[in-house]
């Protein structure tokens, strides 16, 4: 078993892909591996609070 943790700036990425770098194959390969327990990810409640605070302005950026 792995724990793999998550700062705000990748997770925001995993939710809107900014950069265009997060491909679908990456994302499915990530799921299979919580899905079968090979990880288990950690997301400190902080990167949820900075997230919640931020992912408004960066979905309406991510429009224009």
């Amino acid at each position: 078993m792995r724990y793999v943790m998550i700062d705000t700036n990748i997770f925001i990425d995993m939710i809107i892909d900014r950069k265009h770098n997060v491909s679908d194959k990456l994302v499915e390969s990530f799921i299979k591996l919580l899905d079968y327990d090979e990880i288990k990810l950690v997301i400190p409640a902080i990167v949820v609070h900075e997230t919640n605070k931020h992912i408004d302005e960066q979905l309406s950026e991510g429009i224009k």
